[in-house]
């Protein structure tokens, strides 16, 4: 609810902070725990000092720390046996979506991270790497994930209604209410022309 990626990965509509993301769809998120459809209601959990929770590749989620002092959790990302494939074609067709070294100037870089990755593994787990590297090539293992020509027929199959719909329901409250105005500016002018409109309220403030 509320963050859209494109099916390829490369884009994500999404609110700009995660205090706007409960902001404006928690709301909806608690509905959701009461779906009729249970694979579309939302897996919740409280985690403890000590505890481990495993987010499977491609999942969104979030974190709301409960605790009125300072919270420290740490988060690793690993590639295993099971999800190698995707990572060699990950790092072979979208190296624009790596993050984390860019601004590293000690750390291998994007475009050398899959040369790099490759050579380690046919050194140590050549078995592995055979076997993962075949896969690969012909297409992505989990279904998170699509390529750019993917994307495009998608976008094709979109009616002119649901690209709107989805283009409102990913806007932040501050680009919704610019829209608003814009819309009851737009009814206002055809009102003074004769016209009949409706025009809707917003108001909105920020706390400083």
């Amino acid at each position: 609810i509320g963050v859209h990626p494109s099916p390829n990965g490369d884009d994500v509509v999404m609110p700009i902070s995660l205090g706007e993301w409960f902001l404006t769809h928690y709301n909806d998120h608690v509905r959701q725990r009461n779906n009729p459809d249970v694979k579309k209601r939302p897996l919740e959990c409280t985690v403890y000092p000590g505890d481990i929770l495993f987010v499977p590749h491609g999942w969104w989620h979030c974190v709301l720390n409960l605790d009125d002092g300072m919270s420290v959790a740490l988060t690793q990302n690993y590639v295993s046996r099971s999800n190698l494939p995707d990572v060699l074609r990950f790092l072979k067709m979208k190296p624009q979506q790596i993050s984390g070294c860019r601004d590293r100037p000690e750390a291998i870089q994007p475009e050398d991270l899959l040369h790099a990755f490759t050579s380690r593994l046919q050194q140590c787990r050549p078995d592995l790497l055979l076997v993962a590297q075949s896969l690969a090539d012909t297409k992505w293992q989990c279904a998170a994930w699509g390529d750019d020509n993917e994307e495009e027929q998608t976008q094709e199959k979109q009616s002119p209604h649901n690209k709107k719909k989805l283009k409102t329901l990913s806007q932040s409250i501050v680009q919704q209410a610019k829209s608003n105005n814009a819309t009851n500016s737009d009814n206002q002018t055809r009102k003074d022309n004769g016209t009949t409109a409706h025009a809707s309220q917003f108001t909105f403030s920020f706390l400083q």
